[in-house]
């Protein structure tokens, strides 16, 4: 049942992915911040997840990520994150990201963790230029892989750690 769940919610994502693409050749000049519809629309156009744009600075990731969780400015969306969600750290591969999130974002069913994962992952595919992000809880010994290629949520659960390329980064 969770398998098919994550291959509906992949598909939903993909259609949410075509839908922002123009958005996104529109507005190079500002980041794009992912959060859920606060009316989830599924099947609509736009899908279940929308942009919210904030203008381009030199802010480094780090602290994008931090203002990015604490919510959206549009009353049209809402975070997909148990309150007191926070960024532990980050770790910057080559073409891969390795996020490291609060215990509060443990708290979240399967549904909404692969709604947030995936809100999580295309902000941080518009903020750093890397293909492949990895999402876990500090401290837990679960992860989250999403891949910019294929659109793709591998869980990795099962295993202690996450596999980003060719290689597992040690946290």
């Amino acid at each position: 049942m969770r398998k098919v769940l994550i291959l509906l919610l992949s598909l939903c994502i993909a259609f949410s992915f075509l839908a922002c693409g123009k958005e996104h050749s529109e507005e190079t000049s500002k980041h794009h911040f992912y959060y859920l519809r606060s009316d989830i629309l599924y099947g609509a156009e736009d899908g279940v997840i929308s942009c919210e744009y904030r203008e381009r600075d030199n802010t480094d990731g780090e602290t994008l990520l931090k203002q990015y969780l604490l919510g959206p400015i549009s009353e049209d969306l809402v975070s997909p994150y148990p309150a007191g969600t926070a960024l532990d750290s980050i770790k910057l591969y080559d073409d891969s990201l390795l996020i490291f999130l609060s215990d509060e974002f443990a708290h979240l069913s399967d549904l909404e963790h692969t709604l947030a994962c995936a809100c999580l992952a295309k902000t941080c595919f518009s903020i750093f230029d890397v293909s492949i992000i990895t999402i876990r809880v500090a401290g837990a010994d679960q992860s989250i892989t999403l891949s910019k290629d294929s659109l793709t949520l591998v869980d990795t659960s099962d295993t202690i750690h996450a596999t980003i390329g060719t290689e597992a980064p040690n946290p």
